[in-house]
Order: C-alpha cells, then structure tokens, then sequence
C-alpha cells in the first residue's frame, strides 16, 4: 500500500495492490483447469468455464494468495488455499471460485482503505484485464456493495498517460474516459456474495493460517 500526490500534483492518491491476482488466474489456468496456452484461445476457454459454472456463489472458499499476502495486511508467509471442495465440484466451479475470491480480497482492500481514510467509496472502476471477461466484472459487481463501474477501454493506462501528456503540452483539457454503470447478472446473487464474504472469506483470511497458528501452540507449550 502506498500514497501520495497524483500527476495534476493537486489530488492525494492511496493505492493498494495485490501483484498475485493476474498470475494467481495464470497459473490455476496452467495446473488446475487445463486452460490453453495465453492468448485469444485461452481467454474464450476461461470464459466458457465460468459460463458454465451455475449461479454463484460457489461454496468454495479460496485464499487467493500464490506467493504470500501484500495487502492489506502483509503476510509473506501466507498461501494459496482451498477450503469447502467437494467431490462433485469441477473445473468450471473452481474457475469461478478463483475468481470470486480475487473479488472478495479487492472488496477487502477497499474497505481497508476506507477505514484508514475515514472516506467510503461511491462507486469503485474496474479496468484492465478483467473486464474483458463477461462474468469476473460480474462478480465483483455482485461482492461490492458500493455501485461498480466498468471501463471498457483495453488500453486504457496508455491512453490515460496519452491523454495527460496532451494537458501537458499546452492542448485542451481532454475528457475524462466513459464508464458504464454495472450490475450483477442473473447467475450472480449478491446478497448471497456479501453473505459469503462476511462469513467465509473475511473470518478465513484474517485467522493465523494453519502453520501459525501450530507454532503458536508450541510456543506455548
């Protein structure tokens, strides 16, 4: 997590991040859903997994975190871990349940922010990615309780930094990037998604993990 002042040097910025989310996706994509290689095919084949996935939530519970945890509370030490799989859970129900938990920890990290802040989000902007999935805008619309825009624009830190650049040399102030208003879809419930986080995800992700919490039961012994 970090802070400081934006490019127009007047707007203060917090930022958080999680860096696994992207390779979290890759990599359960490589060993565990038999996507193809990147590229155009995998992306419809992921998109077909959580279009055949059924209405969420899963039931499954991920900790979504490949290589450790940065924020909101750093934990080098935490990993992935999957909790509530059954025998008749497939690949497509794993996709999707790899997917609402890099919801549930973004969710996370801006309630965390809020609170450092003292400023609850209106509204929250997906872009990158993501949003050119059908369903993972989707999901996070539905695990938000705040209103989700979406910006459809695939190039869109590139052209935000194109448009700055314009400002700064002297030409008219560019408008900002169209967003459109999103909403989940008919397979998202999302008083069953914030019920899932309250529940399952928030209490999981912020107890000691397994191996913690044995060493401190050793240590006190």
């Amino acid at each position: 997590m970090g802070f400081g002042r934006a490019v127009d040097g007047a707007t203060w910025y917090l930022l958080a991040g999680t860096g696994g989310c992207g390779a979290l996706v890759e990599w359960a994509g490589d060993r565990l859903l038999g996507l193809p290689p990147p590229g155009a095919e995998r992306h419809a084949a992921l998109g077909a997994l959580l279009a055949a996935a059924g209405p969420g939530p899963t039931g499954i519970t991920v900790e979504p975190y490949l290589t450790g945890r940065s924020a909101p509370d750093p934990d080098p030490g935490r990993r992935l871990a999957l909790h509530g799989l059954r025998p008749e859970d497939d690949r497509a129900q794993l996709a999707l349940a790899i997917v609402e938990s890099t919801a549930y920890q973004a969710r996370w990290m801006v309630e965390t922010q809020a609170a450092l802040t003292g400023h609850r989000p209106a509204a929250v902007t997906l872009l990158g990615g993501p949003v050119a999935q059908p369903r993972w805008p989707r999901v996070k619309a539905a695990v938000s309780p705040w209103e989700t825009r979406v910006l459809a624009e695939p190039h869109a830190p590139a052209l935000g930094a194109a448009l700055r650049a314009a400002e700064a040399a002297g030409h008219p102030t560019p408008k900002p990037l169209p967003t459109e208003r999103l909403a989940p879809g008919e397979e998202e419930n999302a008083a069953a998604y914030q019920r899932r986080y309250a529940a399952a995800f928030l209490p999981l992700v912020t107890a000691p993990a397994a191996g913690q919490a044995n060493d401190s039961r050793q240590q006190r012994s």
